[in-house]
């Protein structure tokens, strides 16, 4: 309950209006600057611009500081928003910049079509905003789904220095129905068109019994201007497929040819099911650096426990000064 209650405080509050950066200051976190990207053209093969929230410090730390900046990829169904009290928190601590992406289909991103909401694709469009923004190494810091995007991003992509994993596996560990069950209702609210959120919520409710995961569900559907009925901002049409098909895969081959051998931390859930120890051989082959976290949480580790997993990733990135 306090893990949903804490996504759901990220996720609410007003949204930047079209073509415009938002800068604000408030007292105790760093200036938020909201960029919406533009949509890339819709052809097969294509990587797109990332809408994405950058957060800096709001004191300079001198030679304290993080030289390299944060850049952070959320898992399915979030957006930046839901990294967004964490994110300045470590702007503030380290003393550096950090980026919270949205993926494409989700948040501010533009869709993809033609079932291109993978992990390469998803790869691809974080290694092009490094490219845009002009970043040659970074810490790359991904949960869940977005945990599987960073293993993959280490792999292929120099620039990145230190990995932070947060509890997520390159291994099949489970059927993930309750994900399908939240789509298919949020597919069936979508079809639906309701005029209210009470409406959408008996349609939801039969796909899903608990009432705070059907509200975290909501913060993805908003009225229209035109006609005030409800419709949902994810890309549900290529959420579908990935769900279906390639949820439980990891694009790049467990067999030692492919490693990252710098800094990497994997941040785990005790209460959590998603990295058992038995596909802990499996992250050492990928990633033989590794070091593990447990802190006392379910899968939503950053949510429910946010103080320690900000104190966990700056200590891990303070140990490995020279990357």
């Amino acid at each position: 309950m306090m893990m949903m209650q804490s996504l759901l405080r990220w996720r609410t509050g007003p949204r930047p209006p079209k073509a415009v950066t938002v800068v604000r200051q408030p007292l105790q976190f760093a200036a938020r600057r909201y960029h919406r990207a533009a949509p890339a053209a819709d052809h097969a093969g294509s990587v797109l611009d990332l809408a994405f929230e950058r957060h800096t410090p709001d004191s300079f730390l001198g030679d304290a500081a993080e030289p390299l900046p944060l850049v952070v990829v959320h898992g399915l169904f979030g957006s930046a928003q839901n990294w967004r009290r964490v994110a300045r928190n470590l702007a503030n601590s380290l003393g550096t910049t950090v980026f919270a992406l949205d993926h494409r289909n989700h948040g501010s991103s533009p869709f993809s079509h033609g079932h291109q909401h993978t992990f390469h694709h998803m790869s691809k469009d974080v290694s092009r905003f490094l490219d845009t923004q002009g970043i040659k190494k970074c810490t790359l810091v991904g949960h869940s789904m977005g945990g599987k995007v960073a293993m993959t991003t280490a792999l292929l992509d120099s620039r990145v220095a230190r990995l932070v994993v947060v509890d997520s596996s390159p291994v099949k560990v489970q059927e993930f129905r309750d994900v399908r069950a939240q789509l298919e209702g949020m597919m069936h609210v979508n079809r639906s068109k309701p005029a209210s959120l009470q409406e959408a919520d008996a349609i939801l409710r039969q796909y899903v019994e608990e009432k705070i995961v059907r509200q975290f569900l909501f913060t993805n559907f908003k009225p229209q201007s035109e006609t005030g009925l409800y419709e949902c901002r994810l890309n549900l049409e290529e959420l579908h497929p990935y769900i279906i098909r390639e949820v439980n895969q990891f694009p790049i081959p467990i067999d030692g040819q492919a490693q990252f051998e710098g800094p990497t931390l994997a941040v785990l859930g005790s209460r959590s099911h998603y990295v058992p120890e038995s596909v802990r051989p499996s992250l050492r082959m990928l990633f033989p650096n590794i070091e593990y976290v447990e802190l006392d949480a379910g899968h939503w580790v950053q949510a429910e426990r946010p103080t320690e997993f900000v104190d966990t990733v700056c200590r891990f990135v303070r140990q490995h000064p020279n990357v």
